[in-house]
């Protein structure tokens, strides 16, 4: 699909299901073509599905340093250029190995991940060679697994922020394997918005 556009039009894939979008795309593409990245990722704390990666991401000062595949944006060539890289390497997402992993196949970790694992290839293998990086102030999207209610708060004009930084994130992924906690979370965050002048409810 990315080989049809323009190699410049922008694209942002999102998991559908459970990402909810806190503000409009104006403001995601301004922040975007501001920067200096042909793809960007979003971040999480947890280093999944292979936690032995760790070591191999950039050490950074932010809480969460690891990337998530369930959130990311880019140029169109950028996308096509990963997605062939993936493919040359492995043919298919199911075969996707740990960056660094020569041995057979990983197959032990559940399908959802298989994805992921091939996006953090990609990233540790291209970053010092493509403009590929991770959105380490969470202003495209603030992933919400292994995270409290308490790391985020409601400005008046009724944005969400994350308190430690008081950016307001454009969108929240309710990713994790705890689907229940991470669900309850994102239910206290949203019953925690302020009622705006017309008496509607969170943006």
């Amino acid at each position: 699909f990315a080989a049809s556009l323009h190699p410049l039009d922008l694209l942002l894939y999102v998991d559908a299901y459970d990402t909810i979008f806190m503000s409009g795309l104006a403001g995601i593409v301004s922040n975007f073509v501001r920067g200096s990245q042909e793809l960007i990722f979003g971040t999480e704390r947890d280093c999944s599905p292979d936690p032995g990666l760790r070591d191999h991401f950039p050490q950074v000062s932010s809480p969460v340093p690891f990337l998530n595949g369930g959130v990311f944006l880019g140029y169109a060539y950028a996308f096509e250029r990963m997605h062939r890289a993936i493919a040359r390497r492995f043919g298919d997402v199911r075969e996707c190995r740990a960056f660094a992993d020569e041995g057979p196949s990983v197959g032990s970790s559940p399908r959802t991940y298989n994805d992921q694992r091939c996006y953090q290839w990609y990233f540790l293998t291209y970053r010092g060679s493509h403009r590929v990086g991770l959105d380490y102030d969470q202003r495209l999207v603030a992933a919400l697994v292994d995270r409290s209610a308490e790391e985020f708060f409601w400005d008046p004009g009724g944005r969400l922020r994350i308190a430690a930084s008081g950016v307001a994130p454009a969108i929240l992924h309710a990713n994790g394997r705890d689907r229940d906690a991470v669900e309850a979370l994102l239910d206290e965050l949203l019953a925690g918005a302020p009622a705006s002048p017309e008496g509607g409810g969170s943006p």
